[in-house]
């Protein structure tokens, strides 16, 4: 299968090489699979069509639907955390880098 290529970089087949930056370093030790990668492009996709980027009350609309758990205004401070720099819209590899770095099982900072 081809890699999935984002805007920045590649997400998927990491395993088969090492990390190029921390984001990818961290998606590696989430042990993330290509097809849960795949899963969350072709929602993320679903979810933002016709745009590319995903603002915030897509992403309010996004979490909730796929039953993230959480007091709605926690969702509002992980969109402005996964945003970067203040920006309104996230695009997929944002989204992904930030729903890997809150999962508890991901080691970080190992």
């Amino acid at each position: 299968m081809r890699p999935l290529r984002t805007k920045y970089k590649i997400l998927i087949n990491l395993e088969n090489r090492p990390p190029e930056n921390y984001e990818e370093e961290m998606i590696q030790k989430a042990q993330v699979t290509e097809d849960q990668i795949l899963g969350l492009y072709k929602a993320f996709i679903e979810a933002v069509y016709p745009s590319i980027l995903m603002n915030q009350s897509c992403f309010y609309r996004f979490m909730t639907f796929h039953e993230f758990e959480c007091k709605p205004s926690r969702i509002f401070s992980y969109f402005n955390a996964f945003a970067p720099k203040g920006k309104s819209f996230l695009s997929f590899h944002e989204l992904c880098s930030g729903l890997v770095a809150i999962d508890p099982k991901t080691r970080l900072g190992e």
